[in-house]
């Protein structure tokens, strides 16, 4: 596969969708790959980048579709002109800033070094009795955080969460947890003095 491929598949789009009229997401993972390794003329590929961003929002628009597109990452060495032994590397999206201005929404995912403990229940086969046996166990999973890095209608946040058998779930954070603590405190105290004052 490549680049004509994928533009061409998405360009057909709109016939699958008219004898499909029950599709409601289109998902491109990753739409970055093809568009990383096929060009050498960057003007061309920002071009056919853009024409690709709009066929895709023309489809959502049209047929009220939700379009999620994964972009990959890139490491970007910055080096300090006065010292050239400086140097400092970070991510940032392959596609460059001409990709990042044409999508609606930008979410951010990740990969912390925390765990997080889950009680999970667990499943073996007693070949003695032929039953099944149930067992409940402790297993760390990695956190992961999603940051909305851009959006028309919400602000800048993010959360972290896990990736388990059951599907992705939220993590609260300490600082929710102490807030309603703190917020159950001080509502028992105020309870106590109305009980010593009548």
């Amino acid at each position: 596969h490549n680049y004509t491929e994928q533009l061409a598949v998405v360009n057909s789009m709109s016939n699958v969708l008219k004898e499909h009229p029950n599709i409601r997401l289109l998902i491109i993972d990753s739409v970055a790959f093809h568009f990383r390794h096929d060009f050498d003329n960057m003007a061309k590929r920002t071009r056919l980048l853009s024409g690709h961003a709009q066929a895709l929002n023309l489809l959502a628009s049209k047929y009220s579709l939700a379009v999620v597109v994964t972009n990959q990452m890139t490491t970007k060495i910055k080096t300090d002109v006065g010292n050239k032994m400086n140097s400092v590397s970070y991510l940032v999206p392959a596609l460059g800033e001409s990709w990042s201005h044409a999508i609606t929404s930008r979410v951010v995912l990740s990969q912390t070094e925390q765990t997080h403990r889950i009680k999970i229940k667990s499943k073996r086969r007693d070949h003695e009795n032929g039953k099944d046996v149930y067992e409940n166990i402790t297993e760390d999973v990695i956190i992961r955080q999603a940051s909305l890095v851009k959006s028309p209608s919400k602000q800048q946040k993010t959360i972290s969460f896990i990736v388990v058998q059951a599907g992705i779930r939220q993590i609260p954070t300490k600082s929710k947890k102490r807030n309603e603590h703190q917020h159950t405190t001080a509502s028992e105290t105020s309870d106590s003095k109305k009980r010593k004052s009548s």
